[in-house]
């Protein structure tokens, strides 16, 4: 297989005829289109072809995007409040979602010692079992609500991750002493 070479479509076809077809566009059209790819490449972005606005519109978001990453400098600023309790935690494309250990009051049962916080100034924390989730505010879309929902998962969490491409949570038992 070490002589496999992908298919370059340009060779596919005619010289005479990729020179027709590129003189028939607008050249203002060509050169802004090599533009924005040229700027998707360059911030190592993919063109969403779903997304409606124009060709001009697309490399302006684009190129506001990347001056305000630049300058740390955004249009618009949430804050969002963590609980004290949160133990491990994953962010991918506009959802956060982490652990945090239950107290006795959050779930009822005053006698399960598996959910106790631990003390304040621990770093890590051995019993969380609930998942938080919080959907992010964006720019980018006209959806602007803070949106969360929580979870127990029924067992102490050492460690988790998400992919909301693929709908994907992976949530990793911590090992109890029996």
């Amino acid at each position: 297989m070490d002589d496999y070479l992908p298919i370059r479509y340009m060779d596919l076809l005619a010289t005479e005829l990729i020179v027709m077809i590129l003189g028939s566009l607008d050249p203002r059209d060509l050169l802004q289109n090599l533009t924005y790819n040229i700027a998707l490449a360059r911030v190592g972005a993919v063109d969403n072809p779903n997304n409606s606005l124009s060709l001009k519109d697309k490399l302006k978001r684009l190129e506001s995007q990347e001056k305000a990453w630049l300058n740390l400098t955004f249009a618009r600023r949430d804050t969002i409040h963590i609980p004290a309790r949160f133990g491990p935690f994953d962010l991918c494309s506009g959802v956060l979602v982490g652990a945090r250990a239950l107290a006795p009051e959050d779930n009822g049962d005053d006698a399960d010692a598996n959910v106790q916080p631990l003390p304040d100034g621990d770093e890590e924390n051995l019993n969380a079992r609930q998942l938080l989730g919080t959907t992010l505010p964006s720019v980018l879309s006209d959806d602007t609500d803070v949106r969360s929902w929580s979870r127990d998962v029924g067992f102490p969490v050492y460690g988790l991750g998400i992919d909301t491409q693929q709908n994907l949570a992976i949530v990793i038992q911590r090992r109890t002493s029996q």
